[in-house]
């Protein structure tokens, strides 16, 4: 998650077999809820007044459901999880600089998947893995850019602890077939 930014996340999980399936996720990114409280409290002088940001995740996932007597995609799942974030930070009224934030995060994740009623999903997971992120500065009076590491604390500089919740809808569902969920 990138500091300055919200998430709307759409994902879409393919069971491909018994007990694996495949997530592809696509994300939207906005300004975080306290930037917009600033930007309401203090309309003319907010760093939304100044600055835009706009951007999107893509990620990948690999589930495997290892108990018996669930049949995913229900139950805890292990896996491998990858993203890339990028969002991008402009001024306004600028002459035309930027900056990018740039998180690529590899991750091994546990989790548990749930049906409530008929077609709603809720899981939750959690992992830990390598992260990689940078900052492009874009200079556009010189047509240079500079890139730069971004982190908080260095020694931890490209180590990830990452976690969701997601609720989602399975469109088609059919007993003992495979399963189309989007989890959101």
């Amino acid at each position: 998650q990138i500091i300055l930014c919200g998430e709307i996340r759409l994902s879409y999980e393919r069971m491909l077999a018994y007990n694996h399936s495949l997530t592809v996720t696509g994300s939207y990114n906005y300004p975080n809820p306290i930037l917009i409280v600033d930007a309401l409290l203090r309309p003319k002088s907010s760093f939304l007044s100044q600055y835009s940001i706009r951007g999107g995740r893509i990620a990948v996932g690999y589930r495997f459901y290892p108990l018996k007597g669930f049949r995913a995609p229900e139950g805890l799942f292990i896996g491998p999880y990858v993203s890339y974030n990028i969002v991008k930070v402009k001024e306004r009224n600028g002459n035309g600089d930027y900056l990018t934030i740039n998180n690529f995060n590899a991750n091994a994740i546990v989790g548990y998947q749930f049906q409530m009623g008929d077609h709603w999903y809720v899981e939750v997971f959690s992992g830990l893995g390598y992260k990689n992120s940078f900052m492009i500065n874009y200079d556009a009076a010189n047509n240079k850019s500079s890139r730069s590491p971004y982190y908080l604390i260095k020694p931890l500089r490209h180590f990830n602890l990452c976690g969701q919740l997601n609720i989602g809808y399975a469109f088609w569902y059919m007993k003992n077939a495979l399963n189309v969920i989007l989890p959101i």
